[in-house]
This record gives structure tokens, C-alpha cells and sequence, in this order.
């Protein structure tokens, strides 16, 4: 493949040593207008921080003196017995929140006013605090007026000059603020010009010194561009022949499809004959012959089991079995692989226990999933046939079903397969679901097979959108987990694909609806998040809307309130849908 250059030796860049001793003065310009930029900063920021505070301040203030105000109507409205004393109460309990209440200084607004407005309303406080509960009565109301309006107008009045003395120490701060920031600014103006000035002169120096090197950089542009066009050539050619490789991995497979099919006729023939002339041989006349034939007819069945597996993988990786899934019983393939190798398992003298696990949800009955009926038995016979294979006689092997909730809310069926047999070391697990890979102890206990079993069995899994994972201690047993998606029916689709829009929708006409209306949204709403399995929700949506029926005093704050908080649980419910934190909400 062409080989790209980069520009060296006469046509790369370098400066003059004068150009190298003008960019550095340039450098020190450019360093020294830094520094200055970082000490006004450093000073821009010291200021934010007064300003800041003497903001809050004054909003602290301001907001304490529409409280104070706030605060006096009420107690004129008191006094003339428009408003009960806990109306009057309410009112105070506001300014003291409001005068002790720290900003975010960490000041409270009670150490920056006058004492003498703490003692005034102290002096109120003493007032009311005498007074009868309610309403004050009439034959009372002149003798408090008399008493609280000379206090009043002293709270006016501290409260109007507190705020009057706080901004006049704002605008002197800000006087002082503009002054200093006039001065930096300036230094920092001069300095950006001479800064700008420097760079002009070295780019306008520079250029005039490469210019005379564009055409030889152009050149090797060029050159480049050709190298480049080689290189594409050269892809184009190797795409070619991953292209051409592809065809011959396909013919491989139809090769592989091809030869299987025709081997496989003649070994079951002469496996069958092979049975004739083993029934026709005296084992006590000719116990040679007979140990012979037995080693040929295992050995015929290794390579017819080969023969199977390869033909059974080519099909898998062309894809000659169409993906139609159909709902299938988990729990009943398990149970007819079982009765096939049963004979294998008497022989073996091994048993095999069948155990329904506590689900997440302590059920055991939601054991369907889409698949292919024949690759998932061919899944089950394999696990089992590896487990009698490399288990000893009179062991158990332990196959349990159990419903589980992947990370995302996913619910699958588990199924875990485990023996008692030799066991696989790590370094071996690592390689387990390569083709044709036999465990080390294995290949020297000489169990027969053809490595080919687990790679057919993960194939079929990831086919039907499962997953494999397997445990394994030498000398103590092997653990194989399956797990593969739970069968969701039509209208279950459906119902899990329409139930995000339909609370999305719940919650936009909620949020929207006037408070006239919101009656019959809630009770329309409530209905229809209900039918999407939001049962809970739905139920809440209802009873807010029963709620609004059958108090028709309500007032809007109630209301607001109200539906603000069933709002927060939709939206948490919305949330949790969305991150598939939740599969099942109800």
C-alpha cells in the first residue's frame, strides 16, 4: 500500500532567530496582559462577592419591609375588627421568618435593622397577645387602635429608612466599584493593543517569509493527493477480496452442508450393518471380533454425532431455518428431553431432580417464551447429554426453572443445569464455547465427543435473544444458566408500547386543565391509565376527581396543592417507565 509522506527537510516550517526573539518579546506581552487579566479578575470577583451580599441584603430587606407593611394592614384590619387575630398572627409569623432568615451571606436581616424596630414589634406583640381570640369585639377596638397606631407608625418608619440607608451604602459601594474597574480596564485596553499590534507584525513577517515556500508545499500536496488516490485504489482491491473471501466462506458452508448430508447416509447404513454383524458374532467364540466391532460402532457414532453437529451448525450460520417463533412451555421441553435420554440415564444410573425456584414475584407459571420448538430441545438434550456424559455413576444432576427482572425490568425465564461431575478448570473456560474445544480432562478420560455440543447450544440461545453463562470447580460439578426472554402476547405489546403515551398524555391535560374542568379530566384520565395496567395511578387520578365531587368549598390553593402532589407521583411513575426501572408498575 502507498505510502503517505509529511512534509520535512525544505518544505517544513521553522522562524528566523529574529522572528524566534520577536515572538517571544510577543510571548512576554501576551504573559503580562495574563497576569493583569487574572489580577482583575481576582478583584472583579472579591467585588462580586460585596456586590453579591449587599444584594441579598437589600433583597432580604426589601422583602422584610413589604412584610412589615404586609404586616401593618393586616393589624389595622384587626383593629377594626375585619380580620381575626390569627389572621394577624399568620402575618407576623411571616416577618419573623423573613427577619430571621439568613441570605446567603449567612446573615439574617435582624442583625442589620434598627433594635428600636425589634422593640416595636415586640410592644405590638404584647398588644395582641392580650387580646381576645377571633374577632376583636367593637368596645375594644378604639383603646387598641390608640395603643397600636403610634407603634405602627414607628415600624413604618424604621422600616422605610432602613431600606433608604441601605441603598445609599449600595451606591457608594458601587461608586467605589466603577472607579477601580475603570482603572483596570484601561491597563488591560493598553495592553491588548500592543498585543495586537505584536501579532500583527510577526504574522505579516512570517508570511512574507513562507511565501516563497508555498509552491513547493503545494507540490507536496499533490503528491499526497496522488498517495491518496493509491490508497483508495488499494482499498478498493481489498475490499474486492473480503467480498470474494465472503462468497468462498458461503460456498465453504454450502460445501460443509453438502458433505455432511452425503456422509451421513452411509455411516447410518453402515452403523446398521454394522448392528447385524454384531448380533451375528459369537462373543465367547470370538471375543476379539466382538471388541473390535464395539470400538468401530463407537467410533461410527462419534462421527455420525460430528456429522449432525456440523450439519446442524452450517444451518445456523446461513440462516436455513426461518426465524418463526411460536409460544412454547419451557417447563414441558425440559420434561420430554428428559423422557428421551431416559434410557441414557438408566444406564447411566443417574437422576435428574426438577425444581421450580421462588420467582421474584414467588410465581412459577409464567414459563413461555417465543421460540423455535426443535432448537430448544435441541438445547435441553445437549445440556443433559453433557451433564450424563461427564457426571459419575449414581450422581444427580439438578435442573431449575425460576422467573427473573434483568436490570432494565426485562422479565426472562432462568434455566440452570447442574451436575456432579469432573468439572472445568478456568484457563478452559475461557475457550468453552469454541468449536471443536474439548476440556483438557476431558480429552484424557477419553470421553468421546466432538466439542461442538455448547457452541450449537449458545447459538440457539443468542438466536432467541437469550443469554449463557456457566460455573464450573474441578472435581465438583458444572453449572450451565440459560436465560431467555419471557413470551409477551399481542395485546400485552400493545398495552406496554401505548401505556408511556397515554400517562404522558394524563399528565399534560392534568397540568393544563383549568381548575373547573379538572373534575371530569381526572375521572376521564384515571379511566384510561387504568386500562394500560397503571391500576394504582389510575385509581389516585379517580379518587382526586371524587375528591374535587365532594368538596365543593375547596379553595384554589387546596386544589393546586392537591393536584401539584399527584402530578409528582405521575411524573415519578413516568420516570421510572422511561429508565425501565420498572417493567410492571403496578
Amino acid at each position: 500500500m502507498a505510502q503517505l509522506k509529511t512534509p520535512s527537510g525544505e518544505n517544513s516550517f521553522h522562524l528566523s532567530n529574529w522572528q524566534n526573539f520577536f515572538a517571544f518579546l510577543t510571548l512576554l506581552v501576551l504573559v503580562a496582559m495574563t497576569f493583569s487579566t487574572f489580577n482583575a479578575s481576582q478583584v472583579s470577583a472579591k467585588q462580586s462577592v460585596i456586590l453579591t451580599a449587599a444584594e441579598k441584603s437589600s433583597e432580604s430587606i426589601i422583602s422584610t419591609q413589604r412584610e412589615a407593611l404586609e404586616y401593618i394592614v393586616e393589624i389595622k384590619q384587626w383593629s377594626k375588627g375585619a380580620l381575626p387575630r390569627s389572621g394577624v398572627e399568620a402575618a407576623r409569623d411571616e416577618l419573623t421568618k423573613h427577619l430571621y432568615a439568613t441570605n446567603s451571606s449567612g446573615m439574617a436581616v435582624s442583625r442589620l435593622v434598627d433594635p428600636s424596630f425589634l422593640q416595636a414589634l415586640k410592644e405590638i406583640d404584647v398588644i395582641i397577645n392580650e387580646s381576645p381570640q377571633g374577632s376583636l369585639p367593637v368596645q375594644l377596638q378604639d383603646s387598641i387602635r390608640a395603643q397600636i397606631d403610634p407603634i405602627s407608625v414607628k415600624v413604618i418608619d424604621y422600616a422605610a429608612k432602613l431600606v433608604i440607608s441601605f441603598q445609599r451604602n449600595i451606591e457608594v459601594k458601587l461608586r467605589e466599584v466603577t472607579i477601580e474597574r475603570e482603572k483596570i480596564t484601561t491597563r488591560n485596553l493598553w495592553l491588548r493593543y500592543l498585543l495586537l499590534l505584536m501579532i500583527f507584525i510577526l504574522i505579516s513577517w512570517v508570511r512574507a517569509s513562507f511565501s516563497a515556500r508555498y509552491k513547493s508545499i503545494q507540490n507536496s500536496i499533490k503528491t499526497q493527493l496522488a498517495d491518496l488516490a493509491l490508497s483508495r485504489a488499494e482499498l478498493g482491491v481489498a475490499l474486492l477480496a473480503i467480498t470474494e473471501l465472503k462468497v468462498l466462506d458461503d460456498e465453504k458452508n454450502e460445501f460443509i452442508s453438502n458433505i455432511n448430508h452425503e456422509l451421513r447416509t452411509p455411516l447410518t447404513s453402515i452403523l446398521g450393518y454394522l448392528g447385524l454383524v454384531n448380533d451375528l458374532t459369537d462373543e465367547e467364540k470370538n471375543p476379539k471380533v466382538a471388541k473390535f466391532l464395539k470400538i468401530v460402532d463407537r467410533n461410527l457414532l462419534s462421527l455420525l454425532d460430528l456429522v449432525e453437529n456440523m450439519l446442524t451448525i452450517s444451518k445456523l450460520e446461513v440462516g436455513a431455518n426461518p426465524k418463526v417463533f411460536k409460544r412454547i412451555i419451557l417447563d414441558e421441553i425440559i420434561a420430554d428431553a428428559i423422557f428421551v435420554l431416559q434410557p441414557s440415564l438408566d444406564e447411566a444410573a443417574i437422576s435428574i431432580e426438577f425444581v421450580a425456584e421462588n420467582s421474584y414475584d414467588n410465581s412459577h407459571d409464567d414459563w413461555s417464551i417465543a421460540g423455535n420448538r426443535g432448537q430448544i430441545s435441541q438445547v435441553f438434550i445437549n445440556l443433559f447429554q453433557n451433564s450424563v456424559k461427564f457426571s459419575p455413576r449414581n450422581s444427580k444432576i439438578r435442573v431449575g426453572i425460576v422467573n427473573v427482572l434483568d436490570k432494565n425490568g426485562a422479565k426472562f425465564v432462568r434455566v440452570s443445569v447442574s451436575d456432579q461431575g469432573m468439572g472445568i478448570s478456568t484457563e478452559d473456560m475461557k475457550k468453552l464455547f469454541h468449536r471443536f474445544f474439548r476440556s483438557e480432562n476431558a480429552v484424557h478420560a477419553q470421553i468421546p465427543g466432538t466439542g461442538l455440543g455448547l457452541s450449537i447450544v449458545k447459538k440457539i440461545v443468542e438466536l432467541h435473544g437469550g443469554r449463557i453463562d456457566v460455573e464450573s470447580e474441578i472435581n465438583i460439578g458444572t453449572t450451565v444458566h440459560i436465560e431467555l426472554p419471557v413470551y409477551v402476547r399481542g395485546m400485552d405489546q400493545l398495552i406496554q408500547e401505548r401505556r408511556l403515551p397515554v400517562l404522558e398524555k394524563a399528565i399534560e391535560s392534568i397540568t393544563n386543565a383549568p381548575l373547573d374542568e379538572l373534575q371530569g379530566i381526572a375521572d376521564e384520565m384515571g379511566g384510561a391509565v387504568a386500562s394500560y395496567t397503571l391500576r394504582k395511578e389510575g385509581a389516585e387520578l379517580i379518587n382526586f376527581s371524587k375528591w374535587l365531587a365532594d368538596s365543593p368549598n375547596l379553595t384554589e390553593e387546596e386544589i393546586v396543592s392537591k393536584r401539584n402532589t399527584l402530578l409528582l407521583k405521575l411524573k415519578m411513575v413516568l420516570v421510572k417507565i422511561e429508565l425501565g426501572l420498572s417493567n410492571n408498575v403496578d
